[in-house]
C-alpha cells in the first residue's frame, strides 16, 4: 500500500511523502533498526549518498509533516520516529 492511501485512512494530520521523502524515512527506520539508535545526519546521507544539508532539508519537511520529531533541537540523534507509514 503506498503512503497517500494509508494516510488516508489515518488522519488528515500527515500528509503524504513524495518518493525521496519516502526513502529517507525508511532509511532512518533501518539504520535505526540495524544499529539500535537514530543515525546521524552524515550516517544517513553516507548511506543515501547525499550531502549534509540535503539530508536536513529533507528532515525539517518530515518534521513538518509530522513523520518525525525533534526531542532536543540541535542535538546529535534526538529524531524520534513519529509515525510510521510502512509498519
Amino acid at each position: 500500500m503506498n503512503t497517500a492511501r494509508k494516510v488516508e485512512q489515518l488522519s488528515v494530520r500527515y500528509e503524504p511523502l513524495s518518493a525521496a521523502q519516502e526513502n529517507m524515512l525508511k532509511t532512518i527506520k533501518t539504520l535505526r533498526d540495524k544499529n539500535g539508535l537514530i543515525p546521524t545526519y552524515g550516517e544517513i546521507a553516507q548511506e543515501l549518498g547525499m550531502a549534509s544539508p540535503s539530508v536536513y532539508d529533507c528532515v525539517r519537511i518530515l518534521v513538518k509533516k509530522g513523520y518525525l520529531k525533534r526531542k532536543h533541537p540541535r542535538k546529535s540523534r534526538s529524531l524520534v520516529i513519529v509515525f510510521d507509514p510502512f509498519a
